[in-house]
């Protein structure tokens, strides 16, 4: 019976002292680092897992008109920084579209209805109709406005800014729908060449040319379009 007890309590002992080395083997065992990896790890099923991190180069879009200039220098910030309904016909879109004038070109803007024809005391050329208001004193090119009645052609246009809303504060009394500004293009260094040419059925036929031309090193481009 002594002998017994005595080898039942050093087997027991041995279990206790044994413990807390299997305890922490098994903490251990968690989560291993591949030396020298330092981005590799394993976790408890014995799959690597990979922590670096890849990186992502974001191009914006031509058709992303949300920093485009309104043209307006009382409206001196970007169209996403302007307190309005702002809506940017880009000239990617209209080159797209095909586009040959301003009526093709705001289209593309929901709001506005061309008037030609519609009781309009039979005044010929760009009426336009915003949220239902006439906006035939409410067209402006690069700020300045443009009284005449007449068909604008887009072959020098950069870009259509669309202000919807009332904006006498802005542009004076009578703008109640809203303004249209038209934005032309400008030089830029280097030199560019482009052409195109259009025809049709009763006798319909025309032509552009944009050129931009850089003078030297130290001096502003100049460029010009026609039509034909």
């Amino acid at each position: 019976m002594a002998l017994a007890c005595a080898a039942t309590g050093a087997q027991a002992a041995t279990q206790d002292t044994s413990s807390p080395a299997t305890a922490s083997s098994s903490k251990q065992t968690g989560t291993t680092t591949t030396p020298g990896t330092g981005s590799q790890e394993q976790d408890l099923y014995n799959h690597s897992a990979d922590t670096s991190h890849d990186v992502t180069h974001v191009t914006a879009s031509p058709m992303n008109v949300l920093h485009e200039s309104i043209g307006l220098s009382r409206m001196p910030q970007d169209a996403m920084h302007t307190p309005q309904n702002v809506n940017v016909v880009p000239q990617v879109l209209m080159q797209q579209q095909n586009v040959k004038s301003l009526d093709e070109a705001l289209k593309n803007v929901p709001g506005i209805t061309a008037s030609v024809g519609e009781g309009e005391g039979g005044m010929a050329g760009d009426q336009f109709l915003i949220r239902g208001f006439a906006a035939q004193n409410d067209i402006y090119e690069n700020g300045l406005r443009d009284f005449g009645v007449y068909t604008r052609d887009s072959f020098y246009y950069d870009h259509v800014s669309v202000i919807k809303g009332p904006s006498s504060e802005v542009f004076g009394n009578g703008t109640t729908g809203g303004a249209i500004n038209i934005v032309t293009k400008t030089p830029h260094l280097g030199n560019s060449y482009q052409a195109s040419f259009s025809g049709g059925s009763g006798s319909y036929y025309r032509g552009t040319l944009d050129v931009n031309y850089q003078l030297n090193s130290t001096t502003e481009s100049v460029r010009s379009s026609v039509y034909n």
